[in-house]
């Protein structure tokens, strides 16, 4: 079966009712030569355009830790 519809406000819209149960599994599919403003071939055949930081090094920097060990903390009293 295939249902045709269009993207509002990131959710997929049917153009028709569709009377399916409540968490019916469904694949969706981009219509052939749409993709945002990428064509086709980039979207299917450029993996290094379609994330362009795959690969790359990250690191993790933890928000609330202190930027001095604790044996450098001063307290004046």
């Amino acid at each position: 079966m295939v249902y045709k519809g269009h993207v509002q406000n990131g959710g997929v819209i049917l153009d028709e009712p569709v009377a399916l149960p409540e968490g019916t599994p469904v694949t969706v599919t981009p219509a052939t030569g749409t993709f945002g403003d990428q064509p086709t071939s980039v979207r299917e055949d450029d993996a290094s355009k379609r994330f362009p930081l795959r690969g790359m090094p990250y690191s993790y920097a933890e928000p609330f830790e202190s930027a001095l060990p604790e044996g450098e903390w001063a307290v004046d009293l």
